[in-house]
């Protein structure tokens, strides 16, 4: 390893900091292992070069959330810098080399060990989302009636885009939900917890915008003025995001937070924040305290952790098993909230669908998130029967997973099949949980296929290998196991083939600690 590379790597293990000089490229050798720079979609690649910006994107390297955290050879390190890093992987050979450049001035020091967020027991599940194309109240209480019919239980409802009223912040819709307390009544009965979908944008054509317009809580320019944005797609929606530096702001969302709370919402799940502009001026009159760390003040990048603090901290003031999950994120993420991984198109491919969702995961758990999820199917676009019975593999491996999408994303809309792969699904999460977590989860990917995901404790106390859609083989560790849909008793280590159609199975060790999670 070069002399000078190496000094670097042991001044920042002795606890030094590195100072990162505006545009000025520093490099850091790696030996065996680089993981990190938050949640991506495809692994790194000499040569590779793309900035930790929170973007809308699912694609490869760009990513919904990364993060200026990141491990090279067991050391943990951090960037700490308002601007957004250019990461280049140099292609050399043994050792590689990574080269980052601050578009601040910052400083790269070893990371402190953080506390991941944990999600209350209850969302560890299979949720119930359909589609958020009309959404009301009829169409979510027909959803509870199939479910009955089909003897399918799924214990955690989304209620999506669209229930939102256009005049105050966190109610109901009147024309679509003219009854909601009676609506979420009937889940709870049912034995259904409810977590609605949010955005912290508000759409300019609404009175709503116009109200917090004139309250100064809109983010704005430079000028004072709200800046309107297209904070869906390309103009597909013209709005304003909330400034949660503002005080009075942060009180407004705290008091509509604890109404909602009362009416029976046991959780968010947080969507955008990444369509923001480096020229959005915050009040920053109170800066969440996850903002304040490491001197660093709120920006594009780190608004979204802002908005998961609040999002956090309010609704665990009115129920400590209130839930916070996140598509977007940056580098404290993972200490505020629960992650899933976006629109994922409803194919296998390795761009954009399910082999790239699978990478997701696995990145996600090295980011330090713990409670991850995905839609089953996919978002974009209608999976086949056999891709909807691959996707199930995923969700059975996963802490959550949802069926929610555009078009067919039931189980009983498959016929069948689809009630045939979901009882599978539930199968292998029930194995899980009678073979227990002993301790911190993770998600790793096969040595030897590249799309097989093998979630297992960090001492592994259970396995679950999946075939989707090709053979795989699966390295078994020392000890005495067994398959659970067979019996079979397996000696490691040893090194096991499995075809798609032997399907989903857990690799439990016979002295594996269980628990009641």
């Amino acid at each position: 390893m070069n002399e000078h590379l190496s000094h670097v790597l042991d001044a920042l293990r002795a606890g030094e900091e590195l100072e990162l000089a505006p545009r000025t490229a520093v490099e850091l050798p790696h030996l065996d292992s680089l993981q990190g720079f938050g949640v991506h979609f495809a692994p790194f690649r000499a040569g590779d070069a793309w900035r930790l910006r929170v973007r809308d994107s699912p694609v490869g390297l760009m990513s919904y959330a990364p993060s200026q955290a990141f491990e090279i050879d067991g050391l943990e390190l951090s960037i700490t810098s308002r601007g957004d890093e250019l990461v280049e992987f140099e292609p050399v050979d043994s050792p590689g080399c990574i080269r980052i450049t601050a578009a601040r001035e910052g400083v790269l020091r070893a990371r402190s060990p953080e506390v991941p967020y944990a999600a209350p027991e209850w969302a560890s599940a299979l949720w119930l989302g359909g589609s958020w194309n009309g959404l009301d109240e009829h169409s979510v209480l027909e959803d509870l009636r199939e479910q009955v019919a089909h003897h399918v239980h799924l214990p955690v409802r989304l209620i999506d885009f669209g229930w939102q009223s256009e005049e105050k912040l966190f109610a109901f819709h009147h024309g679509r939900f003219p009854h909601a307390a009676a609506l979420l009544q009937s889940l709870h009965d049912a034995g259904v917890r409810v977590v609605v979908w949010w955005a912290p944008w508000i759409d300019a054509a609404t009175p709503l915008w116009k109200w917090m317009d004139e309250q100064g809580w809109l983010l704005g320019t430079k000028r004072g003025e709200a800046l309107r944005m297209h904070v869906v797609g390309d103009g597909e929606v013209l709005g304003s995001y909330i400034d949660v530096t503002n005080a009075d702001c942060q009180e407004y969302m705290r008091e509509r937070l604890q109404e909602l709370q009362d009416l029976g919402i046991d959780g968010i799940r947080l969507d955008f924040g990444e369509a923001l502009t480096d020229e959005i001026v915050f009040a920053g009159e109170v800066l969440p305290e996850a903002l304040r760390r490491d001197g660093v003040q709120v920006s594009r990048n780190s608004y979204i952790v802002a908005v998961q603090s609040l999002l956090r901290k309010s609704l665990l003031e009115g129920n400590p098993e209130a839930l916070v999950v996140s598509r977007a994120g940056w580098t404290h993420s993972p200490e505020e909230s629960g992650l899933w991984l976006g629109d994922q198109s409803s194919d296998v491919s390795r761009y954009s669908g399910l082999k790239s969702a699978v990478y997701g995961a696995k990145t996600a758990f090295e980011a330090g998130y713990r409670f991850v999820g995905l839609d089953i199917g996919g978002y974009w676009d209608e999976p086949t029967e056999e891709t909807f019975a691959w996707w199930h593999e995923i969700a059975s491996a996963m802490p959550f997973a949802t069926y929610h999408g555009f078009g067919r994303r039931t189980p009983w809309a498959y016929g069948q099949a689809g009630l045939e792969a979901h009882a599978a699904c539930m199968r292998v999460r029930n194995e899980i949980l009678h073979a227990g977590q002993p301790g911190p989860v993770h998600v790793m990917l096969g040595r030897t296929a590249e799309n097989t995901l093998i979630r297992q404790a960090a001492a592994p106390g259970w396995i679950v290998p999946l075939p989707i859609g090709q053979d795989i083989a699966v390295d078994i560790p020392e000890g005495s196991w067994h398959d659970t849909a067979t019996g079979m008793a397996v000696e490691g280590p040893v090194r096991i083939s499995r075809t798609p159609e032997e399907g989903m199975t857990v690799y439990v060790r016979d002295d594996a600690t269980t628990s009641p999670h």
